[in-house]
């Protein structure tokens, strides 16, 4: 979660709060085991800066817009489902990740 949190803000600038899961998926690709946790998270505090190398613009946007363009997305199935978890109040404690860490 640690280096989540860290990737949130190296990428964005904004510092979070990981308040629970949205989803995990296991997946095997091209041969190799793949586990993505999508997080639920509450913005602590932000200083997004656009570099103009890896982020060449920001923008915010509601849950029901990205949903909207969902085919201008490079994103999978398993990105527009958290965001309707989210939707949906679909929200894991966190507790599952210390059951899976036993």
């Amino acid at each position: 979660m640690e280096g989540a949190k860290r990737e949130i803000y190296e990428e964005t600038g904004c510092k979070v709060e990981i308040t629970g899961i949205l989803e995990i998926i296991n997946e095997i690709l091209e041969g190799v085991n793949v586990v993505c946790f999508f997080f639920d998270t509450k913005i602590i505090s932000e200083n997004i800066k656009a570099d103009g190398e890896e982020i060449s613009n920001v923008k915010w946007f509601t849950y029901e817009e990205i949903l909207n363009m969902k085919d201008k997305l490079r994103a999978d199935g398993y990105f527009l489902s958290s965001i309707k978890n989210k939707i949906d109040n679909k929200i894991q404690s966190m507790e599952i990740i210390n059951c899976i860490r036993k």
